[in-house]
């Protein structure tokens, strides 16, 4: 808590700004500090300090990723001695920080063994947690599940809506919680603020549940919808719940005219950034003579990786990067919810994860390039339904022009080139780039109530 101050007269504003600079300043010092410290001395903190410092680390924004594997070493045999609070805040501070995705496993085990003992808090940001982290226990989840059911009337707005997002994010099926979370949601929706709105018609979009209770004609969504201020990412989302109710054909109240106008505004502006393996996607659909688009913005305003046409039929090709999925390599909620309305609004789909285009890596290029194309080429046949002579006898077409176009563009792309390929850039080969994952969509993530929710997660006392 360095650096919050309370409001000041107006005069003072620059003093104000002044102190604020140098308050920052010196809790980045204390903090770079006592990451040294903690990194070298991690094992002599008890379970208690251990989730504190923990907790102070993600609430400042992260510690270099030393200080969270000391921590996590440390933490692990002393799991047995924490609260459920402190299990909770230890759950929250290394999903924020993104950091340590291994102690996840064994706090399960901990949680699983003592669940009934948390608090309604403590379960809703546990789950809102390993969501975030992309870590889908599903016994875990299950079990949170049918405890939080049955003591919903616990949870706060807040709670209930961090629960929806949570398991609506990590794409765990359970439609009978997400019903019975809708029930205990409609009657309250009018103390709910704008990132609780918009996280909870989300994970319903993403769910397929429809809730009456929330979003029907004697609810208050749209109402509500109309008296709180909106930032970009929950007019997102807001759009992706228009669009849903467009899917299901649902006669709920639509958003008020205006407010929908801007969430679709929003939606279709978002900025994308293409990445290095889209492009080789792309290069490689060149060498099979197939003409393609990338990003391309559809009416309801998605926007397609790449677009391309095969067998007469236009196909959406979407390359799919880590941040697509779970830890478990089964899609994200925010990928399941694009193909599923990308599906529904005419478009036949193809999906690339990353695995699976890695894999086709070789040292010849040529020979890489082949097996690239072969793959497009049997992946768009059965995203089609249709049979190719490409795929007929095993012999794959291939335009060798794309290879240097490719191999130009990568050039390119390094420092030192100044626009001239160096004398034997024709023959010479080219290591296979790295893949860059993509940075997480606009719509993809949408956030918790807050970065550090005050009744969700707090230094233990």
């Amino acid at each position: 808590k360095v650096g919050e101050r309370g409001g000041e007269a107006e005069g003072a504003a620059e003093a104000e700004e002044g102190s604020a600079d140098s308050s920052a300043s010196a809790t980045s010092a204390f903090f770079a500090a006592l990451a040294s410290a903690v990194e070298v001395r991690a094992e002599q903190f008890n379970a208690q300090g251990l989730a504190n410092l923990a907790w102070a680390f993600a609430s400042v924004g992260g510690a270099p990723a030393p200080v969270f594997e000391a921590l996590h070493v440390a933490i692990l045999p002393k799991l047995r001695e924490f609260t459920g609070q402190g299990l909770a805040n230890v759950a929250w501070a290394f999903a924020t920080a993104g950091h340590a995705r291994a102690l996840f496993g064994p706090l399960s085990s901990e949680l699983l063994s003592r669940l009934d003992a948390l608090r309604a808090k403590e379960l809703a940001i546990t789950a809102w947690a390993y969501a975030t982290a992309g870590v889908v226990d599903a016994p875990l989840f299950d079990a949170i599940a049918r405890l939080a059911t049955r003591r919903l009337g616990d949870f706060s707005c807040q709670g209930l809506a961090n629960l929806a997002w949570a398991y609506a994010s990590a794409a765990h099926e359970d439609a009978g919680f997400v019903a019975a979370l809708g029930c205990e949601s409609g009657p309250r929706l009018h103390t709910f603020n704008s990132q609780e709105l918009a996280n909870t018609a989300w994970a319903f979009a993403v769910a397929d549940v429809r809730s009456d209770e929330c979003f029907g004609p004697g609810a208050r969504f749209a109402e509500m919808c109309d008296r709180v201020e909106w930032n970009d990412k929950q007019l997102n989302q807001l759009h992706q719940w228009s669009l849903w109710r467009a899917e299901t054909g649902c006669e709920w109240p639509p958003l008020p005219p205006q407010l929908e106008r801007r969430s679709r505004a929003a939606f279709a502006s978002a900025q994308v950034h293409p990445s290095r393996m889209q492009r080789h996607v792309c290069y490689a659909l060149g060498s099979l003579g197939l003409p393609s688009q990338e990003e391309v913005r559809i009416p309801e305003g998605y926007s397609i990786d790449v677009a391309t046409e095969w067998g007469g039929v236009r196909v959406g090709i979407e390359v799919d990067g880590p941040s697509h999925f779970r830890t478990d390599r089964r899609p994200t909620g925010s990928t399941v919810l694009k193909r599923r309305q990308l599906r529904h609004f005419g478009w036949t789909l193809l999906s690339v994860p990353y695995w699976e285009w890695e894999a086709l890596r070789d040292e010849d290029r040529f020979i890489q390039r082949q097996m690239q194309c072969a793959y497009l080429a049997e992946a768009l046949d059965e995203a089609t339904g249709t049979r190719t002579t490409a795929s007929g006898d095993g012999w794959v077409a291939i335009d060798c022009t794309s290879l240097l176009d490719e191999a130009t563009a990568e050039l390119e792309d390094l420092p030192s080139f100044q626009g001239v390929a160096p004398s034997g850039t024709a023959t010479a080969r080219l290591e296979p780039p790295e893949l860059d994952p993509p940075p997480e969509p606009a719509t993809a993530a949408p956030e918790p109530a807050t970065a550090a929710p005050e009744e969700d997660a707090e230094e233990e006392e």
